[in-house]
């Protein structure tokens, strides 16, 4: 049981259901601000920032990301600060990648820079 004054985070699918969504008939430049998740299914060409940035299959980055976690199935140009980068088989990744947590699917294209911003020892 929840005390009185606690709050009670969102679910993931409720997170998601709220999300901001950049749909695949949609171009947008210039940039994008978030406190919550945004899901690029269409072209993002700007800086991006959030909670969580999804690109899904069909999305596609051009600009810097900046947000607790990055998720990448599509496609991604651009330099990434993130808490936890995740890039499945059919992400395409090219930039600078400071991150604290790494996932990287077989299949996935990554070309840049990746930097553990987590000490190694």
């Amino acid at each position: 049981m929840w005390p009185n004054n606690a709050q009670q985070q969102p679910t993931k699918s409720e997170r998601v259901q709220n999300a901001s969504r950049i749909s695949s008939d949609l171009i947008i430049e210039g940039s994008v601000v978030s406190a919550g998740v945004i899901i690029v299914d269409g072209q993002l060409f700007g800086d991006v920032r959030g909670e969580t940035i999804s690109v899904d299959e069909n999305g596609l980055v051009e600009g810097p990301i900046t947000a607790k976690v990055v998720a990448v199935g599509g496609v991604l140009k651009g330099d990434v600060e993130c808490s936890m980068f995740t890039v499945t088989g059919s992400g395409r990744v090219t930039g600078s990648v400071k991150y604290e947590t790494l996932d990287v699917d077989a299949g996935a294209k990554v070309s840049g820079v990746l930097i553990c911003s987590v000490g190694m020892g």
